[in-house]
């Protein structure tokens, strides 16, 4: 964790009614084209910060495992060990117990695997929306989760905002559909094996058990009917891992178009503002932030602080105008 933490600077005139993280400045707007995109409510001045909203969702890059802090991606001082892997590191043990208590105790025995099979930093993403918050969480809005909203503002429900948020499903071609659906099935067998479910799959127990019998007792089952039998079986999931693989499938559609990478700036002399990089460290996924649409020339600039993400205007702004966001951190 960060020893003196910097205050967040308010936003300008105050919060907004529905879009807690922004400023009432701000308003949401919608076409068929377009979808929906952020405009200025009110008239917007040059340095007006706009949105201060923390990650709902964020994943350190495999190969800063070694240099920041898996939780909160601070770097490394006094690194401290998970007591179950080696793989990683945390800055503090405030951090790492906040991160077993979660999803660290979900992804923690796969990690290698979950890296090696060489998935997108994306597709971890998807798994981190689910395994930061239990199997209840979703089971109490499966309701709202099986009928997707079309208002023009998102839900005050932090993970529902981020759920509404487009997949452009229609859009995609079958191949790319089943690649996605082929990773969703590949996270949600980790999350079996790694007990996220309170519930086991139906007759998954003895699937198992039948998985760790002798050989010859596996050959001697090799009738035709017991074969059918036992790959019916394999195929039937739970009504909650049902839920689950389908939002892990929504998660991996809509990250593609609304997650945003996270940098660290790296000044390599005091006040030598000239000599300073952006480095690519991470993901996130911000719902509000999302709603910015990308132009070439934005009015928009967006800023990382303390797993916060910020944007300021850097141009005065009048009524009803778009507010447009470039894909890129400056």
């Amino acid at each position: 964790m960060i020893a003196e933490e910097t205050a967040m600077p308010p936003v300008a005139a105050g919060c907004h009614p529905e879009l807690g993280c922004a400023s009432r400045l701000l308003g949401v707007s919608r076409t068929e084209q377009a979808g929906r995109y952020v405009v200025a409510r009110e008239p917007v001045s040059t340095g007006d910060t706009l949105v201060v909203e923390p990650a709902y969702a964020a994943c350190l890059l495999p190969d800063k495992f070694g240099s920041h802090c898996h939780h909160c991606f601070t770097r490394l001082n006094a690194p401290v060990a998970c007591p179950e892997c080696s793989g990683l590191a945390f800055c503090s043990v405030v951090c790492r117990d906040e991160a077993c208590r979660s999803y660290h105790r979900y992804e923690c025995h796969y990690m290698d695997l979950l890296i090696g099979s060489g998935m997108s930093i994306l597709c971890h993403v998807a798994l981190r929306m689910v395994t930061q918050a239990g199997e209840q969480f979703f089971l109490d809005r499966r309701q709202d989760l099986t009928s997707h909203s079309t208002e023009i503002l998102p839900p005050s429900d932090k993970y529902l905002a981020v759920h509404n948020l487009v997949t452009h499903s229609n859009k995609r071609k079958p191949k790319e559909l089943f690649q996605r659906t082929l990773m969703a099935v590949f996270l949600l067998k980790c999350l079996q094996k790694a007990g996220y479910f309170s519930t086991p799959s139906i007759d998954q127990t003895e699937r198992d058990s039948n998985l760790n019998l002798p050989i010859l007792g596996r050959l001697a089952q090799r009738e035709t009917s017991a074969l059918i039998n036992y790959a019916t079986k394999a195929a039937c999931l739970s009504e909650e891992e049902l839920l689950i693989g389908s939002l892990l499938l929504r998660h991996l559609q809509l990250l593609q178009f609304n997650a945003h990478e996270v940098y660290e700036t790296r000044i390599e002399a005091p006040r030598q503002l000239r000599t300073s990089k952006t480095e690519y460290i991470g993901v996130a996924i911000y719902p509000t932030v999302a709603l910015f649409n990308h132009d070439c020339y934005p009015a928009v600039t967006r800023q990382g602080l303390q797993g916060k993400k910020l944007c300021n205007s850097f141009s005065s702004l009048d009524i009803k105008l778009w507010l447009f966001n470039m894909f890129r951190n400056f």
